[in-house]
This record gives C-alpha cells, sequence and structure tokens, in this order.
C-alpha cells in the first residue's frame, strides 16, 4: 500500500511540469516588455584639466542620477587624462572644440552630441534639460501611453510630399484594420488594436534624439517613414522608408506582436532594438496592471532568458553598456518566413534587406495568425512538453495498476 502514495505523487509533479510548458504563456508583445539589463546605449562625458571640479562633479553624479534606470550606461571621460580611451574618437569626429560636453552612442555606433552646456550661461541651467531631452519628448509621452494600452503602435514620420505622407497614413490605416479583424484569433488577448502615431514636420527637431534611435536626423528626414513599436519601447523589424512602405510590410510585423513566443520565430524577432524612453514606476506599474503580470518579477525575468537563451547575447564596451553581438545589422536580419502563414521574406522586408525586391500583391491575411493554428505553429518545445505529458500519463496509468495489484494481495 505504501507504493501508491510514491507512484501518484511522481505521476503529479510529472503532470504540473509538463502542463504550463505545451505552450508558452507569453506572446511577443509580453517578452518585449521585460527588461533583462540590457544597456545598449552610452553616453559619454567629456571634461580636460581645466573643467572646474564642481561642474565636473555635476557632470559625472547628475547623469547618473538622471539616466540610472534608463538603459544608457554612462561614463565621464577626461581628455587630458585618458589619453588611450577609445572613446575620445567621438569628439573629435563630431569636432566637439568645448568643454564640458556629451554625446550619446547607439548600438550601432551612431552619434549625436547633448549640450550640456553653452556659453555665458550657468552649467546647472544647461545640464538639466539636456539629461531631461534624452528621455522625454512629447511623442515619446504619447507613445508610452499607447505602448501600455494597445496592441503596439505604427509610428510614422512626415515627409515633404503630402501626397505621399497621405498615401502612408491609408497604408498604416488598412494594416491596423487588418489586424484589428483578426484580434479575436490571437494566441492570448490584446485589448486595443495597434495605434498610430503621426510626427509631423513641424515636429521633428523637437524629437531630433527620437529619430535618432530610429537612425535617422531631423535635417535629412524628407521621405515619409514609417516603424512599429511594441513593448518596452522596442523596434520591430526596420525602419521602412517612402516606397518600402506598403499594407504588406506593415501588417506583417503587426503581426509578429501578436504571436505567440513558442511559435518558431527566430529569437530576435522578440528583442528588437529599444528607444530611448523615460521608462518610470508610474509607467512600470501600469504595465504590470495591464499585462496581467509583472515584467520586473525576477522569476518572470527568468523565464523570459531561458526562452530567449541569452547566455551568450551581448559584450560588454567601455560605458557599461551591452553592444549586441555581430555589429549594427544584427538587428535587422529577420526571417519572416518563420511566421507560420506569411508568404516569403521578400513579402514583408524592402530590398535593401533581402537583396532583390520580392513581388507585391502578396495575401496580407497570409501574414496574420491564423484562426486555428496547428502543431507546426508551435516550436520544438512543445513537442518535448507533449512526449513528458504523454510519459506523465504512461506513470500514471502504471501507478493505478500498481495500486490495483497491491489491493488484490
Amino acid at each position: 500500500m505504501r507504493v501508491f502514495p510514491a507512484a501518484a505523487a511522481l505521476s503529479l509533479v510529472t503532470v504540473l511540469l509538463a502542463c504550463p510548458a505545451s505552450a508558452c504563456r507569453y506572446n511577443v508583445r509580453d517578452v518585449g516588455f521585460v527588461e533583462l539589463g540590457e544597456r545598449p546605449y552610452a553616453l559619454y562625458g567629456y571634461i580636460d584639466n581645466a573643467v572646474p571640479q564642481d561642474v565636473a562633479d555635476r557632470l559625472k553624479h547628475g547623469t547618473y542620477a538622471a539616466l540610472i534606470d534608463s538603459g544608457i550606461g554612462v561614463e565621464v571621460v577626461n581628455v587630458d587624462r585618458d589619453t588611450g580611451h577609445s572613446a575620445l574618437q567621438h569628439i573629435q569626429k563630431l569636432g566637439v572644440a568645448s568643454l564640458p560636453a556629451a554625446i550619446l552612442v547607439s548600438p550601432d555606433e551612431q552619434l549625436l552630441a547633448v549640450p550640456v552646456s553653452e556659453p555665458g550661461r550657468p552649467f546647472d541651467e544647461t545640464i538639466w534639460p539636456a539629461l531631461d531631452g534624452i528621455l522625454a519628448s512629447p511623442t515619446r509621452g504619447e507613445l508610452l501611453d499607447a505602448l501600455v494600452s494597445s496592441y503596439g503602435v505604427v509610428l510614422l514620420i512626415e515627409g515633404v510630399d503630402e501626397s505621399e505622407n497621405a498615401r502612408v497614413r491609408r497604408v498604416a490605416d488598412a494594416a491596423v484594420e487588418k489586424i484589428a479583424s483578426h484580434m479575436d484569433s490571437l494566441p492570448k488577448a490584446i485589448s486595443k488594436p495597434p495605434a498610430i502615431i503621426n510626427i509631423e514636420r513641424a515636429s521633428l527637431s523637437r524629437e531630433r534624439v527620437l529619430l535618432w534611435g530610429l537612425g535617422l536626423d531631423a535635417e535629412r528626414t524628407h521621405e515619409p517613414h514609417a516603424a512599429v513599436i511594441y513593448g518596452r519601447a522596442r523596434r520591430l523589424g526596420p525602419v521602412l522608408r517612402g516606397d518600402e512602405i506598403t499594407e504588406a510590410r506593415l501588417t506583417g510585423f503587426l503581426a509578429v506582436v501578436g504571436a505567440d513566443c513558442e511559435c518558431g520565430l527566430d529569437r530576435s524577432w522578440l528583442r528588437g532594438p529599444v528607444l530611448l524612453v523615460d521608462w518610470d514606476s508610474a509607467i512600470q506599474a501600469r504595465v504590470a496592471e495591464a499585462l496581467g503580470f509583472d515584467p520586473e518579477n525576477p522569476m518572470v525575468k527568468l523565464e523570459v532568458s531561458q526562452i530567449l537563451g541569452l547566455s551568450a547575447q551581448t559584450e560588454p564596451t567601455e560605458a557599461g553598456r551591452n553592444k549586441p553581438p555581430g555589429g549594427p545589422l544584427a538587428y535587422q536580419e529577420f526571417p519572416l518566413e518563420a511566421l507560420a502563414g506569411l508568404a516569403t521574406l521578400e513579402d514583408a522586408l524592402p530590398s535593401s534587406q533581402v537583396g532583390e525586391q520580392g513581388p507585391e500583391g502578396a495575401p496580407v491575411a497570409a501574414a496574420l495568425p491564423p484562426k486555428a493554428p496547428g502543431p507546426s505553429g508551435r516550436g520544438p518545445w512543445t513537442y518535448v512538453a507533449w512526449a513528458v505529458f504523454g510519459l506523465a500519463i504512461v506513470i500514471l496509468l502504471a501507478g493505478f495498476g500498481i495500486l490495483i495489484r497491491a489491493e488484490r494481495m
């Protein structure tokens, strides 16, 4: 009679382990909200021996205090003392002549000067607005609100041609409508469809940090651009421009946001490059309420890191940030054909990403999550989970068999 508790306990534990593994409980949007300690950006502050010590201290401690939760690695470099520092090339490249100064460096080594000082003005009057501008702007505030409450965001940047701007807006509207019509078939429910946020040309200079994070220069942006943003202000896929902006491409990118994290996607889809935003505790609390779980929970972070297989995903740089492996293009090689139902990679990516331009007119609905996904829509872990589940059933039946034989004896 003692055999039954052992067999039953083993069976129960096996079943409990197998059940949650049979499907990923997160979608790509969920995973995009989980922060795993990445610091892909760097802010270098520059001083020399002539900079007063109190100014140097404000630059050092002020940047740390303002950006501690931002995902930006911070380092102050003394150009007279740290003569071998690799970040000195940045001030040489931008031609910075007066100190103190600051430069932002993106994951793909793009540079942006941050005006922390101005002639004739006290340093305290210039540094704090400059640091605030790194993370906050009107459009980024609107972007955060939409990311928390909706499926994701189609971010549009206007060009100089009004008719082309109108075409891009119609394309975005059609893509969002297509996703909205299929939201009842998503692996995990999302309450609101994608939002569309438009940056008008008059606002480009005000949004220069946001545009820079997308690889754009506010003064040289003449064509309309579009990007899909999800989760913790992550970009999914490349930034599209001009004729590259089609309904098929936007729909394809948006479809990935709602996909199951075990749907067979390459893991690079789950961790797109982040934009610089002011992600404070109030936003984090709203996200936890909207998702039904806390992305800051250590157990959630552990589970997501295991899903992503992040054991060797990044390499550290001098400023304490993490640089993705494979160089600047590592973010943009997205095998969209892995998404169940999408016709070809060429239907979603522009020619600059895949070589020859693929044919237009591919069925847009094919890029959407299927109404009734089958086993092929799952990753390899699903099959392992079902195998373990089957083994649990066998063990459970064996336990009952042993119990019956023991009672007969």
